[in-house]
C-alpha cells in the first residue's frame, strides 16, 4: 500500500529529523554546590573552578571532584552518572557519592546494592581502577567505573599534582567482535535460503545476545544512541547501530534472524503452521499503526522524557532480568502464542523497533535503486556496509587492561645495608656509583654526631651515591619504628636531619622502618609456642584510638621533615598492610601498631622476602611477589616499592638467607610487569659473602629477554586469601571496640 511506504519514508525521516534535534539541544546541568555535597557528607566544602571545576574541605586534609562537571563525557545508558569522588591530597579514594543520574531506577539500585561505591574506596587516581562491572547494570557501572577513571586523571595531573599511570595498548572487544559476526551471520540465510541455516542462526542468536550477553535491541536504547550514547559503551548499543547501518545499505536481517525474541517466536512456531493468514491489505494497514505507534513511543519517550514508553517492550527486559514479574513473563508468553496463531504478530505490527529498521531498510532500498546504477549494483553496497561496521568496531575498541608506564623507566634499585662495618660498605662505594644503585642506610640513634657515620656519608656523596637514612632505635625502645616509639623516632629523625644540615652530610632522604616492637620478633622465634604467644599478646594491643592518635602524630612529623628539611619521607613495611588494604580495613596495621596507609610517604616499600615465607615453612615464588606487586601498585602508584631478600644473612631472627643474584630475576621480572620499577634489596651482606658482578646488573638480566613464569600457585593464592580474611577478621574486631567504646 502507497499509505504504507509512506509512513515508513515518513518514520525514517522523523527518526533523522529527531535525531539532529536532540543533537543541538543539549540541556545545560546546574554545578554542584558545596551545600549539597555537606548534606551527603557531613563536611564543609569550598568549590573550586580552576584548573578543574573541584572542591575542597574545610580543614584542607580532602579533595574532590564531580565525575560529569570534568570532561570528557562518559555517558552510562541514559547520560552520564554525577558521582562525587572524595580523595586524600595523594589522590587515594575515600568516599564515593552518587549525586544524579537519569538511569533506569531498576538498574541504578542494583548498582548501588552490589556495594559498588564502596568497593572504590581505598583506590588510587593514579592508576586505572581494578573494579569489575556489576552483573545485571553492566552499562551504568562500566561508565561510571570510565567516567572515574578519565575524570579523575585530570583531577590528579591538574589539582593534585600528582604522576598517573593510564591505561594503554589496543584490543578489540570480544564481545562486540561476536555480536557483529552474529549480525553478519544473518546474512547467510539469505544466500543459501536454507530453512535449517535461519533456524540455527536464530538458535545461536537467542542464546548468545539473549541468554549469556543479555542484549536485544530495544526502542530505549535506540533512543539513548539518538541522544548521543557511545555505541561502544553496551553491547546493546552496538547491536542497535550496526543493525540500522545494515538495514540502510542491505537488509533488515536482524529482526528476522538476530532479534532473540523474534527467534523464540520463529523457534516457537516452527513446527506449526500458522493458523490465521493475514491479507496483504491487512497486513499494510497493520504495519502503517506500528509506524504511528513508534512515531508516539519516540515522541514521548525522547521529547517529553518519559522513559516509561520504552517498557511497551517488556519481552526485552525478561532477557536482562530487569521486569521478571508475571506481567512482563505473561505478556511474552501470549505474544509468542499470538505470534504461532498469526505469523509474526508483534514484530510485523506492533514492534517500534522494527519498525525503525523496516523504515530504514524501505528507504536505504530506494536510495541505493537510485544511486545503484553508478556502483553497478555492485553487492547493493556489501563491501561498504562491511567497510562501515569495520570502522565502527575498530574506531570503538577499548584500551587494554592492566597497567603501563607513560614512559618507560629505568628501575630504581637499592640495598639496605644493615650490621655492615663502614670500611666494607665504603669498598662498594664504586660500584654503587657505576650501576646508580642507592643504599638505606641502617643508623642506630647512638650514632647521632658520630665521626665515623659522617665520614662516610660525605664519602658517599663524593662518589655520587644517593644514602638514605634508616634509623633503628634501641632494642628496649622496639627497635623499629611503630606506635609503641613513635614521638621518640620523630625527635630523632629531626636531630638527624639538622645534623645532616649542620654538617653537610649529603643525605638524600629518610626511611621509617614500619615494624612491629622488637620484643614481639623475639618471641616469634621461639617456634611454634613463641608465635602464638606472640600473636596472642599483639592481639591485645589492638587499640584503634591509640593507633589514630599515633597516625597523627607520625603525619605531623611527616610534613615537619619534608618543610624543614626538603627530603623526601619513605616507608618500609610488611606486605600485610596491601592486605587490609584489600580487605578495606586497617586490621594488621593495628595489630602491629604501623600506621602506614594514607600518609603522604613519598614512597612505600613492602617487604616480599620469599626466602622469610620458605623458612617458616609457606609456599612462596614470583607469583606472590607479582601479586603484592599488583596491588602496590593499585593503591600506591609510582610512590610503590617492593623489598625482595633475604640475601647474606644478615637480620634480626633470619634462618636462611644465603640467596644469590639469579634467585632474585624472576622476581623482579615479574614485579616489573605490574609497573612496579623501585626495588629494595636486603641486604648489601649478600654482595658481601659473594661478590659477583651481577649484584649490580640485577635489573638488566632481570629486564632482558627472559621470559620467567609469574603465574600464582594454588598454595601461594590461598596464602593471600588466608591473609585477607585475616584482615577482615582484624578490622572487625577494630570496629566492635569502637562500638562498644561509643556505646558506653
Amino acid at each position: 500500500m502507497v499509505i504504507t511506504r509512506l509512513s515508513r519514508y515518513g518514520l525514517f525521516f522523523y527518526f533523522c529529523g529527531l535525531m539532529v534535534y536532540l543533537f543541538i539541544t543539549k540541556p545545560e546541568k546546574k554545578p554542584v554546590s558545596p551545600k549539597d555535597l555537606k548534606k551527603i557528607t557531613a563536611v564543609e566544602w569550598k568549590r573550586m573552578e580552576q584548573p578543574v571545576p573541584h572542591f575542597v574541605s574545610g580543614d584542607g586534609k580532602r579533595q574532590g571532584f564531580v565525575t560529569d562537571e570534568i570532561p570528557p563525557k562518559v555517558r552510562g545508558y541514559c547520560d552520564e552518572v554525577g558521582v562525587f569522588i572524595e580523595t586524600d591530597n595523594n589522590g587515594r579514594i575515600s568516599g564515593a557519592y552518587p549525586i544524579r543520574y537519569c538511569e533506569t531506577p531498576y538498574y541504578f539500585d542494583i548498582v548501588k546494592d552490589s556495594g559498588f561505591f564502596e568497593k572504590l574506596k581505598g583506590q588510587s587516581l593514579s592508576q586505572p581502577l581494578k573494579i569489575d562491572t556489576v552483573t545485571g547494570a553492566t552499562v551504568t557501572s562500566r561508565a561510571i567505573i570510565k567516567d572515574v577513571e578519565k575524570s579523575g586523571v585530570r583531577f590528579a595531573k591538574d589539582v593534585l599534582k600528582i604522576p598517573v599511570v593510564g591505561r594503554k595498548g589496543f584490543h578489540i572487544p570480544w564481545e562486540s567482535v561476536l555480536v557483529v559476526v552474529i549480525l553478519f551471520a544473518g546474512i547467510l540465510p539469505r544466500l543459501y535460503r536454507k530453512r535449517w541455516t535461519g533456524l540455527v542462526i536464530q538458535g545461536i542468536s537467542f542464546i548468545v545476545i539473549g541468554v549469556y550477553l543479555c542484549a536485544p535491541v530495544t526502542v530505549s536504547a535506540i533512543g539513548e544512541l539518538m541522544k548521543g550514547g557511545s555505541v561502544f559503551s553496551s553491547v546493546a548499543y552496538l547491536l542497535a547501530a550496526g543493525a540500522f547501518v545494515l538495514a540502510f545499505f542491505y537488509r533488515n536481517v536482524y529482526c528476522q534472524y538476530v532479534c532473540p525474541f523474534g527467534c523464540a517466536i520463529d523457534l516457537a512456531g516452527a513446527p506449526v503452521k500458522t493458523v490465521f493468514p493475514i491479507e496483504a491489505r491487512d497486513a499494510g494497514i497493520g504495519r502503517f499503526v506500528r509506524d504511528v505507534i513508534t512515531v508516539i513511543i519516540l515522541s514521548i519517550l525522547l521529547l517529553a522524557g518519559d522513559r516509561r514508553a520504552g517498557f511497551v517492550e517488556p519481552f526485552a527486559w525478561l532477557f536482562s532480568k530487569a521486569l521478571f514479574g508475571a506481567f512482563a513473563l505473561t505478556y511474552g508468553i501470549l505474544t509468542i502464542a499470538a505470534s504461532v496463531m498469526v505469523r509474526r504478530m508483534w514484530c510485523y505490527y506492533l514492534c517500534p523497533t522494527g519498525a525503525i529498521f523496516s523504515a530504514a531498510e524501505q528507504t536505504g532500498l530506494k536510495v541505493r535503486e537510485k544511486i545503484g546504477r553508478l556502483f553497478k549494483r555492485v553487492g547493493k553496497f556489501k563491501i561498504t556496509t562491511a567497510l562501515i561496521l569495520l570502522v565502527l568496531i575498530v574506531s570503538g575498541c577499548g584500551g587494554k587492561s592492566g597497567f603501563s608506564r607513560d614512559e618507560q623507566q629505568p628501575f630504581d634499585m637499592a640495598y639496605y645495608a644493615e650490621f655492615v662495618e663502614y670500611s666494607s660498605l665504603k669498598d662498594l662505594l664504586p660500584s654503587f656509583a657505576a650501576s646508580k644503585y642507592s643504599i638505606h642506610l641502617a643508623v642506630p640513634s647512638s650514632l647521632l654526631g658520630d665521626s665515623k657515620t659522617a665520614a662516610f656519608l660525605t664519602d658517599a656523596e663524593k662518589n655520587g651515591v644517593n644514602v638514605y637514612l634508616w634509623l633503628t632505635l634501641p632494642y628496649e625502645s622496639g627497635y623499629w619504628i611503630s606506635e609503641t616509639n613513635i614521638e621518640e623516632a620523630c625527635e630523632l629523625f629531626k636531630k638527624f636531619g639538622q645534623w645532616n644540615v649542620d654538617e653537610n652530610l649529603g643525605l638524600d632522604g629518610f626511611v621509617f622502618d614500619m615494624e612491629a616492637p622488637y620484643e614481639f620478633a623475639v618471641l616469634a622465634q621461639g617456634g611454634l609456642t613463641g608465635i602464638t604467644t606472640a600473636v596472642v599478646r599483639l592481639m591485645d594491643q589492638i587499640n584503634p584510638f591509640q593507633y589514630e592518635n599515633s597516625r597523627a602524630i607520625l603525619e605531623s612529623c611527616i610534613a615537619d621533615l619534608k618543610q624543614n628539611f626538603s627530603l623526601p619521607v619513605f616507608a618500609v613495611t610488611y606486605p600485610m598492610v596491601l592486605d587490609d588494604l584489600v580487605a578495606g580495613g586497617e586490621g594488621f596495621q593495628d595489630l602491629f601498631g604501623i600506621p602506614v596507609a594514607g600518609l603522604p610517604w613519598d614512597e612505600v616499600g613492602f617487604m616480599v622476602y620469599t626466602t622469610t615465607f620458605k623458612s617458616s615453612g609457606i609456599t612462596a615464588g614470583p607469583g606472590i611477589v607479582k601479586s603484592y606487586a599488583r596491588d602496590a601498585v593499585l593503591f600506591f602508584g609510582k610512590k610503590a616499592a617492593i623489598g625482595l631478600g633475604i640475601a647474606g644473612n644478615a637480620g634480626i631472627g633470619v634462618h636462611s638467607g644465603d640467596a644469590s643474584p639469579l634467585y632474585f630475576f624472576p622476581e623482579i621480572y615479574c614485579a616489573a610487569a605490574e609497573e612496579i620499577s623501585r626495588f629494595r634489596i636486603y641486604s648489601v651482606v649478600g654482595i658481601l659473602l659473594d661478590p659477583d658482578q651481577l649484584w649490580f646488573q640485577l635489573e638488566k638480566e632481570a629486564g632482558g629477554a627472559a621470559n620467567y613464569s609469574c603465574a600464582e600457585t594454588p598454595a601461594e593464592r590461598g596464602f593471600r586469601k588466608a591473609l585477607i580474611s585475616v584482615a577482615r577478621y582484624l578490622e572487625e574486631k577494630r570496629q566492635q571496640i569502637i562500638g562498644t567504646y561509643v556505646q558506653e
